[in-house]
């Protein structure tokens, strides 16, 4: 089973597969990280038949999108949103895929959904979790029990 991680700065990368190490939960899952939406994509079609969880960052770099695509990312905030439905929800082999989305943007993302009413289905799909960011320091550890719960759920395997 694989779980692909798209973050385009590498922190969460680097602290979800140091936790996931140390909770013997990478004996469960391979992490594939990826730092943008293109290796993303290609990482996608490559594993699509392989990967039960995809925890995906909204704000990242917007590189590769039509000119349509960027305005939608309302300057790369939604960015990771753009993808999910343009790659993964579009998907018929992903349909059963788990979805977090791990962000400081969810308030925007749902205010979005608000006024884009068509894609409230596609969001009840994913599990939006707050990077809750205090101190400097972001708090991984509502991500972990998630991706915990997700990994050891039925609908995983």
């Amino acid at each position: 089973m694989k779980m692909l991680v798209i973050e385009d700065r590498g922190l969460v990368l680097e602290q979800i597969g140091g936790i996931l190490e140390y909770e013997k939960i990478n004996t469960l899952v391979d992490i594939i990280p990826c730092c943008n939406i293109n290796q993303a994509e290609e990482e996608i079609n490559m594993h699509k038949s392989d990967i039960r969880l995809i925890c995906a960052d909204l704000s990242m770099d917007p590189l590769g999108f039509t000119d349509e695509e960027c305005y939608k990312t309302e300057g790369g905030i939604l960015t990771g949103w753009v993808w999910l439905k343009k790659i993964v929800f579009s998907n018929p082999e992903l349909i059963k895929t788990q979805i977090i989305i791990f962000t400081d943007y969810i308030n925007s993302l749902e205010a979005y959904i608000r006024t884009n009413q068509s894609e409230q289905t596609l969001y009840n799909r994913t599990t939006p979790i707050s990077k809750g960011m205090k101190d400097g320091n972001i708090g991984y550890e509502n991500l972990v029990q998630t991706i915990k719960k997700m990994l050891n759920s039925g609908r995983s395997n």
